[in-house]
């Protein structure tokens, strides 16, 4: 190598004394920038699925108390309220994901929040009402009312039957499928979780005394065809306050508070559900809702 290059070389690496110290305290400093956000970031997510964590095993808890008071019902076990009861409360004997859950079941008038009780919430042998699905292909849906003639005129003012429209799959009705005691479209009013179709009679519709008299009233429902509702049922009101109400009597409607306590923090998840069992002695939900602590 020749005197010049060896000057130049020697040169080159003095100008460059320095620079590599200082681009790895640059990147020091930029290196420290970003782990400690880094870290930040991977605890916040590590304790956010914690958390999660945390809250599934407490819906699951809670909603093993739902389960558990779905098959009560389903067994009709003879601690299974009645309307007039208080409601009955227990708690599952063994923790559940270590919570401990405690259930209260209470049995609710079939027709709360669509009628008035102060008239008894009984229903009545002498007017019996039966609401179903005649047709699952078409969807045709009878009410039939029956009335055994033993207590003088009754006069019907009011037909109503009540559809799941929660959890899917959503019932409703067909517009302009009204036939039978009346060929007007319903009223539907939401109510309970599903919809309500009110038919009202002006002038009532008489049913005479000393006769054995059936009477229906039709119309098409929508929803997916070949299924039957969940916990339908339909019910008459009278003009009479004697013989005020009636309604499909084998189906019963229950409130169910399954709450689950985390046996170390305290902490609780509740859920509260409405339960049916119809006259086949199906059992379901109509309504869930959770509520976390």
């Amino acid at each position: 190598m020749s005197k010049m290059m060896r000057m130049a070389l020697s040169k080159s690496l003095r100008d460059e004394q320095g620079q590599a110290l200082i681009f790895a305290l640059i990147m020091l400093a930029v290196g420290s920038l970003i782990v400690v956000p880094l870290l930040a970031f991977m605890s916040t997510g590590l304790m956010a699925a914690q958390t999660a964590e945390e809250r599934m095993k407490g819906l699951y808890a809670a909603d093993a108390g739902v389960e558990g008071a779905l098959w009560n019902v389903k067994a009709d076990v003879p601690e299974l309220p009645d309307v007039s009861d208080p409601p009955w409360q227990y708690n599952i004997t063994d923790d559940i994901n270590g919570r401990q859950v405690a259930v209260e079941l209470d049995s609710v008038w079939i027709l709360e929040g669509l009628e008035d009780p102060i008239h008894g919430v009984l229903p009545h042998t002498e007017l019996v009402v039966v609401g179903a699905v005649v047709d699952l292909d078409t969807g045709l849906y009878e009410v039939e009312v029956t009335y055994d003639g033993t207590i003088g005129n009754v006069r019907v003012d009011r037909i109503g039957v009540w559809l799941p429209v929660k959890p899917p799959p959503t019932f409703g009705y067909e517009e302009g499928s009204s036939l039978g005691m009346s060929g007007e479209n319903p009223n539907i009013v939401s109510a309970r979780g599903g919809i309500a179709l009110i038919w009202d009679f002006q002038p009532a519709i008489l049913f005479k005394t000393d006769e054995v008299t059936s009477k229906s009233q039709f119309f098409t429902m929508t929803g997916p065809v070949g299924k039957d509702p969940p916990g339908d049922f339909a019910w008459v009101r009278t003009t009479r306050h004697d013989i005020y109400l009636s309604w499909d009597g084998g189906n019963a409607t229950y409130n169910v508070t399954a709450t689950a306590t985390d046996s170390g923090t305290g902490k609780q998840t509740g859920i509260l559900a409405r339960i049916f069992r119809d006259t086949t002695g199906v059992v379901g939900l109509v309504t869930w809702e959770a509520s976390i602590q």
